[in-house]
């Protein structure tokens, strides 16, 4: 059932490849995923394993929230993205379509919002707490174009985030204009391409 996606796992540790890694905001606890389909939140102080989460597919990448360490972002290869409530409890992140989830998500730069890009082009931005949606918009403004989201990372100090995108663009938007707009024809502030 898709509403049991993860499980916890008490196993013995096997030597196992890390893919993605997230510090809590105080550096007190350090969130990682590794390629046998887990997710771990470790004490930094004492080296301890405090969560184990185990997944039915590869996770891609993991993110605490950038304003509490109990809660975090997961990303299930072909699977919607999870938040994970480490007091209790978990919600699955909506999709912009239900048949494509090839997505990468990740929280803005104050966790308020879930940034999510699809593999047609299209970026889904929803509440964290309540998970509506608040944005959706495609990168490219031509239909035909199927145009992976790879990737979205925010600017540590300013208003602005960059999508990249797999036409080996990177674009650059402003999050305020995007999150004031309807959707419809947002233009980035900047494209970078390197052939």
């Amino acid at each position: 059932a898709t509403t049991e996606i993860y499980t916890l796992s008490l196993h013995d540790a096997l030597p196992i490849s890390v893919c993605s890694i997230s510090w809590c905001r105080n550096g007190s606890k350090l969130s990682s995923a590794s390629t046998d389909n887990t997710v771990s939140v470790w004490d930094v102080l004492t080296g301890e394993c405090d969560y184990r989460f185990r997944f039915p597919s590869p996770v891609l990448r993991v993110q605490f929230n950038p304003r509490t360490s109990n809660e975090i972002l997961v990303v299930p290869m072909r699977h919607a993205a999870v938040v994970i409530n480490l007091e209790g409890g978990h919600k699955l992140v909506p999709v912009e379509d239900d048949t494509d989830l090839t997505i990468f998500a990740c929280y803005d730069r104050r966790g308020r919002y879930i940034f999510t890009g699809n593999s047609k082009g299209k970026i889904l931005i929803v509440d964290s707490k309540s998970l509506e949606q608040k944005v959706c918009f495609r990168v490219t403004q031509t239909a035909a174009a199927n145009n992976a989201v790879k990737g979205i990372e925010f600017a540590r100090r300013s208003e602005s985030f960059l999508v990249n995108t797999s036409d080996r663009v990177i674009r650059v938007y402003n999050t305020k204009e995007v999150l004031e707009s309807d959707g419809k024809d947002i233009e980035p502030l900047q494209k970078l391409q390197d052939l």
